[in-house]
């Protein structure tokens, strides 16, 4: 595989002035607020934290080519819409996918094997080839495991959905 694995996003520790656009690595209590782990920091979560007296955050910044958790979930999410497949929010990088109707979900195990070795930022987890579901019920979650991914590699994991039509 030609991506770039282990040169994603730069962590450290930054100036509370200076992490506008940055994405937060630690969940921090400033004052009354709780900001998650994985925000995206913009002036009102800044002024949160120069209130609480926080001067120093430990951020992420995106590379180049890099997509934040939350996008890269929903593009994976996507490709499996209309399959029978409906899929909630992506929200801390995790997708959950659920039956669109009552009937048997199928599973192909080579072609999820396939999926989790593409990246190991990009994770797959299904119920048993087989299962009996009904209606609304979970099937799958998509995880992106860091915060951010490789395009490269979430554009394989996109094609190795659509072409196994999982």
């Amino acid at each position: 595989s030609s991506h770039r694995r282990g040169k994603l996003m730069k962590f450290g520790s930054i100036a509370v002035s200076e992490a506008n656009g940055a994405i937060l690595g630690h969940s921090v209590q400033a004052g009354k607020s709780r900001l998650k782990k994985g925000l995206r920091l913009d002036s009102d979560s800044i002024s949160k934290l120069v209130d609480a007296g926080i001067e120093t955050v430990i951020v992420g910044r995106l590379e180049a080519g890099d997509v934040d958790e939350d996008t890269a979930a929903a593009r994976l999410a996507a490709a499996f819409l209309g399959q029978g497949i409906t899929c909630a929010a992506p929200a801390t990088g995790r997708v959950n996918l659920f039956a669109r109707t009552a009937g048997l979900f199928r599973a192909d195990r080579q072609r999820v094997d396939h999926f989790n070795s593409i990246d190991p930022a990009i994770t797959f987890a299904s119920l048993a080839d087989a299962s009996v579901v009904g209606e609304g019920d979970m099937v799958a979650t998509i995880k992106i495991i860091p915060l951010a991914v490789d395009s490269t590699a979430l554009d394989a994991a996109c094609i190795a959905i659509s072409d196994a039509g999982f």
